[in-house]
């Protein structure tokens, strides 16, 4: 029996559906005329899904029987099972080559349960897929083999990540003050144990050796805390942190005055996307600021000229540290100015690299702490020639010109200073080489960024970061490799794939990186194409040799999902351009592209589409916003039929469980973020949480940025202000009995959180499985940890167990009574 559609929860098949009418025949079986006489119809299937793909191991043999039966959708809209004939060969397995291998059946009757009936069955895969391989499928339901070597070197070669401080938050909750903290992935699993401090105060009765969070039910708004690490005979303190009124943190931001359009229109400014990184090597995140001018436009609706986007770097309590100003060269909307905030050269302080032209300016703030763009004294750095006059080279819609110098420039992410600009080698050229003509360069303006690891040299299993900056999805497609090296930015590979050949028009508005190929570096997926770790092509869905025909998409989603399989990462990706994709929504192994699972049910935009574990089932669920689609298990198939209430946009971490919670506005667009959870019992989406920010980017509903900031593992939300003057960082009061070290020190984490903000907003996933059927491991703390080194010495000083630094406490408590002192005259 097909494992794959059959779930406990799910309404049983083979239901009987009776019908009466009146008759008037002739003949021995005829009533009289005018007579009733009931008859039992059998039901017939309208839709039949295909069985989830095999993935079988190179060399292993083909089993000896292929599915029986598959999960059909009934014409009274049931759901159950429906036998299949014979497979015939499509593409016929041979034991001796790599591929993907393809079979095909017709559904049959089964006497007494259903009937089939002639051109009753919707199509299961896109029956207008124009590619040649198309016309051998004629067949009512596929199932598809995977025969291919796999790696065996998932995250294996060292890689630099942060080294970060212990992240003591503490917050008032219902129940006392909630304090979290966080653990690194080098301290997982070793003999160590927590106690925490309140005032100066041990207030644990036992030590903390099994989770990251801690309740003290005595505890109030100010109290200052102190969280310490007992391990070989020592004690290491953290920083002594007040407890919130709020379950925020505020951060105050300076909004930037209107800046003027090259045509001299004024426009204001409004908090969107921000990004985290240590700037100054102290274990402790900054934060990026993306300001987007009220003209900002999206590159297919430009109209006009816009003002510039502005980037601010503040530290955490709102000290502002330097100001770039794009400049009137430099577009400002979604599908522009491109940013990533990472540590290139592995020194233990980010940089800032973005694309920039002539007049992309830096400002540090002034002896005030203000920025003030007016005052030429405060300024840093100047990208480019200053002969040329801002707004020269931009278009009457918006766009820049063919003749527009274009750049790719590292930052020093503490100070502003330029560490090294270069020409960008993809440059425009012509507006129609990058797909339809005519379209006033909105094509060519499509732009995606995200952070790798390469190998350092050739051969070499020493890494080294690179990012990876993508121009072009419609049709050409580039991806530029850069490092930084000796303070010299270098490019490392340029993949281009021009028009009409196959690897072009398969990206989307967004990327994800990861070891997908299991090989020990990042490759980058742009969605319906890989490129591999040296700049060659890993994988394109171009509708040959079994591949699905793929196109253009508006979500990905790259995370271990199955934990049968628990080293391979899969990408889950929706289409657009729905006259060529084979499937409406596709679920694929990273390292191949091969489909997974996936389902066409209509010729439709699907512009979003969500992965995340959100049932105790084991493997991940799946979900789009293709017509009649449903909720889907990797490994137990169909979870509810109907995705009704399901939000498809957003997922995180912030209750106690190892289920993913689901996230999105309360209303339809600039709205609170609300926190939501899956219910599989009732198949109801319940509400755990109203967060009262602003989201960003229209009816997206974004928050500004979701990553494990601080505390213990589960994620903060970040979320603007109504008037825009400060961000929030909204955390999680929740307590939970699982102790996992830092998400941001697993690499396709990290590497996701650096990347989220590209063009369309994707949450970020985690490279190993996690969910209620591995609670066990996770209680044993024994899930897998990638192979880090840290960039920085640990600035943590071991102290004889009690000890305590009160000066910092004092510190607190002076401040706290400045500050109610300053409320009291204000």
């Amino acid at each position: 029996m097909n494992k794959k559609r059959l779930v406990a929860c799910l309404l049983t098949a083979s239901i009987l559906v009776s019908s009466a009418w009146n008759v008037c025949a002739v003949g021995p079986d005829t009533a009289a005329a005018g007579q009733v006489i009931s008859y039992s119809a059998l039901p017939y299937p309208t839709y039949v899904y295909n069985p989830t793909t095999l993935e079988l191991p190179f060399g292993e043999a083909l089993p000896e029987q292929f599915p029986t039966e598959v999960t059909a959708v009934m014409n009274d809209g049931s759901i159950g099972t429906v036998t299949v004939g014979k497979w015939t060969a499509i593409r016929e397995f041979n034991a001796a080559e790599e591929g993907i291998y393809v079979y095909g059946a017709n559904v049959v009757p089964v006497e007494g349960k259903y009937q089939v009936l002639e051109d009753s069955l919707t199509p299961n895969e896109n029956p207008t897929d124009p590619s040649e391989q198309r016309t051998d499928y004629t067949y009512d339901v596929y199932y598809r083999i995977g025969y291919f070597k796999t790696g065996s070197s998932y995250n294996a070669y060292a890689r630099s990540m942060e080294n970060l401080d212990r992240g003591v938050y503490a917050v008032k909750s219902d129940d006392g003050v909630f304090i979290s903290w966080r653990i690194l992935a080098t301290e997982y699993g070793e003999d160590i144990s927590f106690d925490v401090y309140r005032n100066g105060i041990k207030i644990n009765s036992s030590p903390i050796t099994d989770r990251t969070n801690f309740t003290d039910a005595k505890g109030k708004a100010g109290d200052v805390y102190v969280v310490a690490k007992i391990q070989n005979g020592l004690q290491y303190n953290s920083e002594a942190v007040a407890a919130l009124e709020n379950n925020y943190m505020s951060i105050p931001l300076q909004k930037p005055e209107p800046q003027p359009t090259k045509n001299g229109d004024l426009s204001s400014y409004t908090i969107n996307d921000t990004g985290v990184g240590d700037v100054d090597g102290d274990g402790q995140y900054e934060i990026i600021v993306k300001w987007y001018p009220d003209n900002a436009f999206d590159s297919g609706k430009a109209v006009a000229p816009s003002s510039p986007t502005i980037f601010d770097i503040y530290e955490m309590d709102g000290t502002p540290l330097w100001r770039l100003n794009m400049g009137l060269e430099m577009p400002s909307g979604a599908h522009f100015n491109q940013f990533m905030l990472y540590d290139m050269d592995e020194d233990g302080k980010a940089e800032l690299f973005i694309k920039t032209s002539d007049g992309t300016i830096a400002y540090k703030p002034n002896k005030a702490g203000k920025f003030d763009m007016t005052d030429e004294s405060t300024i840093v750095s100047y990208v480019g020639d200053k002969s040329v006059v801002p707004g020269t080279n931009i278009n009457a819609n918006g766009h820049a010109s063919p003749d527009s110098n274009e750049y790719v420039t590292v930052f020093n992410g503490q100070t502003g200073e330029i560490i090294d600009s270069i020409d960008y080698i993809n440059v425009t050229g012509n507006y129609d080489d990058w797909g339809k003509a005519g379209d006033g360069g909105n094509r060519s303006a499509r732009y995606n960024i995200a952070i790798g690891y390469l190998p350092k040299e050739a051969g070499s299993t020493e890494t080294i970061p690179a990012v990876f900056f993508n121009r072009g999805y419609y049709a050409k497609t580039t991806i530029a490799a850069y490092t930084l090296r000796n303070g010299k930015l270098q490019l490392e590979w340029n993949f281009v794939a021009l028009t009409g050949e196959d690897a072009a028009d398969k990206g989307n508005h967004n990327v994800s990186t990861g070891d997908l190929d299991q090989d020990g570096f990042d490759e980058i997926c742009i969605g319906n194409m890989a490129v591999d770790h040296d700049g060659s092509l890993l994988w394109v869905k171009n509708g040959k040799d079994g591949q699905d025909l793929g196109s253009h998409g508006d979500a990905i989603h790259l995370a271990a999902m199955n934990p049968n399989n628990p080293t391979q990462l899969y990408v889950f990706s929706p289409t657009e351009e729905y006259k060529v994709a084979t499937v409406n929504q596709a679920l694929s192994n990273a390292g191949t592209g091969l489909r997974y699972d996936g389902i066409w049910t209509s010729a439709k935009d699907v512009g979003r589409a969500v992965a995340a574990n959100i049932t105790p089932l084991p493997g991940y669920e799946y979900w789009g916003q293709a017509n009649n689609s449903g909720v889907y298990n990797i490994l137990s198939g169909m979870v509810n039929p109907s995705r009704a209430g399901l939000p498809a946009n957003w997922v995180l971490y912030w209750d106690g469980d190892l289920l993913s919670e689901l996230g999105d506005g309360v209303e339809k667009e600039s709205c609170d973020f609300g926190v939501y959870k899956y219910n599989w019992e009732s198949g109801a989406v319940d509400t755990i949480d109203v967060l009262d920010g602003k989201t960003n980017n229209s009816t997206k509903n974004n928050p500004s940025l979701t990553a494990d900031i601080l505390g213990d593992w589960r994620e903060e939300v970040v979320l603007r202000n109504e008037d825009d003057t400060e961000l929030r960082i909204y955390m999680t009061t929740t307590e939970t009995d699982y102790m996992i070290y830092t998400l941001m020190h697993d690499p396709v984490y990290r590497n996701c959180v650096a990347n989220q903000n590209s063009a369309y907003n994707q949450p970020p996933h985690i490279g190993f499985y996690l969910g209620e059927d591995n609670k066990e491991q996770v209680l044993s703390m024994n899930l897998p940890i990638a192979n880090i080194v840290y960039t920085t010495e640990s600035k943590e000083v071991g102290k004889s167990i009690g000890t305590l630094d009160y000066a910092g406490i004092l510190a607190l408590k002076k401040q706290q009574a400045l500050d109610t002192l300053k409320g009291f005259f204000s």
